[in-house]
């Protein structure tokens, strides 16, 4: 009875570990790409004279819109939509999650509009290296050389990029 064990890919990673791990670099090489050219779309239509609620609205009246279809197309939003029915803290939680997001987007986008794209980034890079650090201290978890390291880099990063920013200014 039982199935044969999954081919083995270097380091000891099965086949379907490493599909998993090529596509989640694959998703965040996209995820970058899109970062990297979503800041400085933003300053541009903010620049144009477009309102910081104006960008926000239609944002996530086009990403609702955007999602909600592909929800359709993968048949996942009618089981989404009866698991909030049947479950009120989810929705709640959904709400919450929504509005946070929303409010979060409008002060970065304030940050576009008043000063850059890069200090906006520079921000953004400092709060998620922040919020990590606050998950490790509320959440103890094991740290290695690793984690300094690449707190290291986002911090270098961050303090590079506000360099380079002031720079060119």
């Amino acid at each position: 009875g039982q199935p044969p064990p999954a081919p083995r890919r270097g380091r000891g990673e099965s086949a379907d570990e490493f599909d998993k791990t090529s596509l989640g670099a694959s998703c965040i090489v996209v995820a970058l790409l899109c970062d990297a050219l979503l800041g400085n779309m933003q300053q541009r239509v903010l620049q144009g004279g477009t309102s910081v609620e104006m960008l926000v609205f239609c944002q996530a009246g086009f990403g609702t819109l955007a999602m909600g279809l592909v929800a359709g197309a993968s048949d996942k939003l009618g089981p989404g939509v009866a698991m909030m029915r049947a479950d009120h803290r989810v929705a709640g939680a959904i709400l919450l999650w929504a509005v946070a997001i929303t409010v979060g987007v409008t002060l970065v986008m304030r940050l576009v509009g008043e000063f850059s794209a890069v200090t906006a980034v520079a921000v953004t890079t400092v709060r998620k290296a922040a919020t990590l650090a606050a998950s490790y201290i509320l959440f103890p978890k094991p740290l290695g050389w690793g984690h300094v390291g690449g707190a290291a880099l986002v911090f270098g990063s961050a303090f590079v990029k506000h360099a380079l920013g002031r720079r060119k200014a």
